[in-house]
């Protein structure tokens, strides 16, 4: 809903102007998209550790991170790597993921 105040072309009259937009089509699309990345991060969470979902989602905010010892995400990605003895994981990139 829009209301202006508008001017008669006589000059003497002043009214308001409401406009009103049906936006139920965009609602349902940004419902759809919601639904969908909550559906994808919700599978992300059970492949990945959550520290990585967290940086690579932009959830972590550098204060977060920073009381956590966690590396600032969006400064230095690879700095998220943990080391574990007699333990190996590679984390790729999955084509279109």
């Amino acid at each position: 809903v829009l209301v202006e105040a508008v001017l008669h072309p006589d000059g003497q009259e002043h009214a308001l102007q409401v406009t009103i937009r049906d936006i139920t089509d965009r609602a349902a699309v940004e419902q759809l998209l919601c639904t969908l990345t909550e559906t994808q991060l919700s599978m992300v969470s059970q492949m990945l550790p959550q520290h990585i979902v967290c940086a690579l989602s932009g959830l972590q905010t550098n204060a977060a991170a920073a009381a956590a010892g966690l590396p600032q995400p969006e400064h230095d990605i690879g700095a998220l790597a943990r080391l574990h003895q007699d333990v190996t994981l590679l984390f790729m990139d999955i084509c279109g993921f």
